[in-house]
């Protein structure tokens, strides 16, 4: 069962078939109609060459963009843990210090920052803990 979710190279392939017989059948029967709504010449198959290549090149950015800011979660956490293990490590050399204060703070910044990344929450209750961290 889960080969058949698994996205496979032939999945593009069978999602667009439809719309290439489609798209096929109709240029037939306008042909065989004698209608031609435009001039199928080396112009029109540079435009479309063109905006292909376009197409191509806002995609592939729009992928390297998604790809990088699927690690953001993760880099993050990871400060929030390094500002955490900070704190408790100058916390048992300093006895005047104590860390659960800004544990405290670090952990409602880290709700928040959830919360406002499944957009239940604005953007300006992240930025009040992050004032309260200063």
């Amino acid at each position: 069962m889960k080969e058949l979710l698994k996205p496979s190279k032939w999945q593009i392939f069978l999602k667009v078939l439809p719309f290439s017989i489609l798209f096929c059948t109709a240029k037939y029967f306008f042909h065989s109609l004698g209608w031609e709504p435009w001039q199928f010449d080396s112009f029109t198959g540079a435009l479309f060459a063109t905006s292909s290549f376009v197409l191509a090149l806002v995609l592939n950015g729009t992928l390297s963009d998604y790809r990088s800011s699927d690690e953001i979660p993760s880099l993050i956490v990871n400060a929030l843990e390094e500002i955490q293990d900070s704190s408790r490590l100058f916390s048992t050399t300093n006895k005047d210090y104590d860390s659960t204060i800004l544990e405290k703070h670090l952990t409602e910044l880290a709700q928040n920052t959830i919360d406002w990344l499944n957009s239940k929450k604005s953007i300006d209750t992240v930025y009040e803990c992050l004032h309260l961290l200063l």
